[in-house]
């Protein structure tokens, strides 16, 4: 019997506007980089379709799924937090389209 893995989209520290183009199936790995300032990265709003597997403090892997059609745009927003403090202090939305 064989086994097919999944599509692994690796991004590396992903910039704010970043398009990344998915297929059902496939998985998003988002890797930030460490800075001294210390934090935390998390999801703050993605689509439905989109659905967290790993969520570390610097990295973060999404399964995803059908979504509502290829070629369709959503966003991916993702705040960066002091360990102390509640209040966002970076902010990246990602566009994410829906791939055939």
């Amino acid at each position: 019997m064989s086994s097919t893995r999944p599509r692994v989209h690796v991004v590396e520290d992903p910039a704010a506007g970043q398009v990344v183009e998915l297929s059902a199936g496939s998985q998003l790995e988002l890797r930030f980089r460490r800075r001294f300032s210390g934090g935390t990265w998390q999801v703050s709003g993605r689509p439905g379709h989109l659905v967290p597997l790993v969520e570390d403090s610097h990295e973060i892997t999404f399964l995803v799924f059908s979504g509502p059609g290829e070629g369709h745009e959503a966003p991916l927003r993702l705040v960066r937090r002091r360990d102390t403090q509640g209040d966002p202090y970076e902010v990246r939305e990602l566009r994410v389209v829906c791939a055939g």
